[in-house]
């Protein structure tokens, strides 16, 4: 069972009944997003807030539902209990429209973070850079070759709103290992690039490099999703940011 501290329980009790009634109806990463940008409270506590989330659900003062979405898990909708269903309704539907209209940009946005990605290992001195090299059914993000020139990176990029997970970590190291067996190559080693960590990192013996924001290619497709759904983490960008190069840097040694 899960505790916590009555003072920190009852301050983001707050926080989540402040968020739901200036919002009405918040998606789970929406409420993430805007308890950490607008009350400051720290990926590290993300946890604690679901667990004050499920709580109020089960006193009934919040209320959920779910909508089927593109990826594993669906949509999951949050609102006070006390909110007009009409309203409810209508704000869902809106949201949910914005949710699958953004789906529709996810190998997009994942090609545009690809790219970028590649960019800074070839400004880096990593070298035989290809993006996007097919392996079987499937394909490696990045490809490259390390600059010992002893071994190769076989990197997955995740310019996503979801997290990665335990299946994402295994893809990659199964990526590495078929990339190693396929070009007989005898040292392929794994790496995940991702905007979506917070504080449940999968445990992992390779690095997990995050950039702590999605990459977007114009002002667009920015200004579309941040008022709706608390982007907060969203940058837009026309080259490699600095941040991106000293993160490769310093953990793809």
């Amino acid at each position: 069972m899960h505790t916590l501290l009555p003072s920190c329980s009852n301050n983001l009790e707050d926080i989540l009944i402040k968020i739901l009634s200036e919002y009405t109806i918040c998606i789970a990463r929406e409420i993430n997003d805007r308890a950490y940008s607008q009350y400051n409270v720290q990926f590290t506590s993300f946890r604690n807030l679901r667990i004050v989330r499920d709580d109020l659900i089960s006193k009934g003062i919040v209320e959920g539902v779910e909508r089927e979405s593109p990826y594993d898990k669906p949509y999951k909708f949050y609102y006070l209990a006390a909110t007009r269903s009409s309203k409810v309704n209508q704000i869902i539907e809106n949201k949910y429209k914005l949710l699958l209209d953004y789906s529709e940009h996810t190998k997009e946005l994942g090609h545009f973070c690809e790219d970028r990605v590649a960019e800074a290992a070839e400004g880096l001195g990593f070298t035989d850079v290809e993006v996007r090299k097919r392996l079987g059914k499937g394909d490696i993000d990045v490809w490259c070759r390390d600059r010992s020139g002893n071994f190769h990176w076989a990197i997955q990029v995740k310019n996503r709103r979801q997290e990665i997970d335990k299946d994402d970590v295994v893809d990659a190291m199964d990526k590495a290992e078929k990339a190693s067996s396929k070009w007989n190559i005898e040292f392929v080693k794994p790496a995940i690039v991702s905007s979506s960590i917070y504080n449940r990192l999968p445990e992992s013996t390779f690095p997990i490099i995050p950039t702590g924001r999605v990459y977007v290619p114009n002002e667009g497709l920015y200004r579309e999703y941040k008022d709706s759904l608390g982007l907060w983490y969203m940058e837009t960008i026309n080259s490699v940011p600095n941040d991106l190069v000293e993160l490769i840097d310093e953990l793809l040694k």
